[in-house]
């Protein structure tokens, strides 16, 4: 299990899921401004699924109602990939699993993101373990 600091400054466990997950809304509001406002993750042996739900901010919305899904489409991808790094050293800290693949993208008539990592492979246990930011 991860800690997690609360506002009181006393120590809680989360799943390692709801770690990334929490972790990763906090990522994109650092580099959006805003976070999703909905967010899970999946883990099962070999890959970690963040989906990001209501993540479009209202700029992006305007774009899309203009006509310029691409547009928000394009800037995603390019601030995704400037945020790898960081996402990628949330997902191998939490799991303490080398990630080997990061891929992102976004469905703009859903409002959903998605962050996919694939780790270092393991035989699969079938085991998964999901969870959604608090």
């Amino acid at each position: 299990m991860a800690d997690q600091t609360n506002v009181s400054g006393e120590q809680r466990a989360y799943s390692p899921a709801a770690t990334i997950a929490t972790r990763t809304v906090r990522l994109y509001a650092q580099y959006l401004g805003r976070g999703p406002t909905k967010a899970r993750t999946t883990l099962n042996t070999n890959v970690v699924l963040v989906m990001f739900g209501q993540t479009m901010t209202r700029a992006e919305h305007n774009l899309v109602a203009a006509g310029e899904a691409e547009a928000v489409r394009w800037m995603r991808r390019k601030l995704e990939r400037s945020m790898r790094e960081e996402a990628v050293a949330i997902v191998e800290e939490v799991t303490r699993r080398k990630v080997t693949a990061y891929m992102s993208d976004i469905d703009t008539d859903a409002n959903t993101a998605v962050l996919v990592f694939a780790l270092d492979p393991r035989p699969e246990t079938g085991q998964a373990q999901v969870a959604e930011a608090h």
